[in-house]
């Protein structure tokens, strides 16, 4: 049977529908696709590229987006956008800040390509030591954000592009975040000013060089441009655009488990418990004993929260999950950092 689609939201605009969700192994042929049409690469990551993504994926190195449109009703849902991102290693980040370079992310898919990954990104495992230390010192690089549209300057551009704002919404918000680092393209130059980047850097009036400078040749090069926000640029001038939006930092309060927020992270996706017990590779009862942990936390923390005014019995089951995974979608730092990239 198809995969059941499991949503983090859906918006309908202009006719059409759009929905997003997370990238996950299964998504790698499309997502390669995308690459092979829209960016310029050296020929052995080309053919390399599959294994790449599938290797940072299964390593958890990465998070990535997928946004979807469906243009008729009754119609198949189309990829119309995907993106993937990392959190840069410390020598990276030094390197990069003391003076930009473009082909930022050939030249980080590349180290991966040669199983160089402590050069360029950051492991899961120390991505949540950091999240729990302040200050900030998570530096967060969107590799790519690629997507395709019926009218480039029309509304489907920009609901493609709102989608996106969400899926960093959905993904980035609670995480304390140093800075945050975007390569995309110079035709892409007004969505980055509307995400609100603080600094655009054009490489097109700007002599680079790097090692991958012969693929400007390729006919599906276009001039890089990069989008770099702060916290020094939260601080000077806070905001409420999308990029801003993922330097404000709320402490979690519940005090989750690892075991606990991994069931949440699913929950919230839509995965039902028999899916949640078979991704995580858990017996039904012992999904269950989470849950009860769960609302025993979220009772202890915020008294009241499960009553229900009259409108059902004591809170209990579907109700109490329901309420407890609204509470998650407003307060997303409490399941933070992401634990669970699952492959269905």
């Amino acid at each position: 049977m198809p995969e059941k689609p499991k949503m983090a939201e859906q918006r309908r605009a202009g006719g059409m529908q759009y929905r997003y969700r997370r990238m996950r192994a299964a998504d790698v042929p499309a997502v390669v696709d995308f690459c092979l049409r829209h960016l310029a690469l050296p020929a052995e990551l080309e053919r390399e590229l599959p294994s790449v993504f599938r290797f940072l994926l299964e390593k958890q190195l990465v998070f990535g987006g997928v946004v979807e449109r469906l243009p008729r009703p009754g119609g198949a849902w189309q990829m119309a956008a995907c993106g993937l991102s990392c959190y840069m290693a410390d020598a990276l980040r030094e390197r990069y800040f003391a003076r930009p370079f473009p082909f930022l992310t050939v030249h980080v898919l590349e180290q991966v390509r040669r199983r160089r990954v402590e050069e360029v990104m950051i492991e899961r495992a120390e991505v949540s030591r950091r999240q729990r230390v302040s200050p900030p010192s998570l530096d967060l690089l969107v590799l790519f954000w690629l997507q395709d549209n019926f009218d480039k300057d029309g509304e489907d551009a920009w609901q493609v592009m709102f989608q996106g704002f969400a899926i960093m919404d959905r993904f980035l918000t609670g995480v304390r975040l140093r800075s945050i680092v975007f390569e995309g393209v110079e035709r892409g130059r007004k969505f980055y000013e509307a995400a609100g980047y603080a600094r655009l850097v054009d490489f097109s009036r700007q002599e680079v060089s790097t090692p991958y400078d012969g693929l400007k040749a390729d006919p599906r090069y276009s001039p890089c441009i990069h989008g770099i926000y702060t916290t020094d640029d939260f601080r000077k001038s806070p905001s409420s655009s999308p990029v801003a939006r993922m330097f404000l930092f709320r402490e979690p309060i519940l005090d989750f488990t690892d075991y606990q927020k991994m069931v949440l992270d699913l929950a919230v996706e839509g995965y039902s418990d028999k899916e949640i017990a078979d991704i995580l590779g858990l017996k039904p009862n012992a999904v269950r004993m989470r849950w009860r942990g769960i609302y025993d936390k979220m009772q202890a923390a915020l008294p009241g929260i499960f009553s229900c005014n009259g409108s059902c019995s004591g809170g209990r089951g579907q109700e109490k999950r329901r309420i407890a995974l609204r509470y998650v979608r407003d307060h997303p730092e409490e399941i933070r950092p992401h634990l669970v990239v699952p492959d269905r």
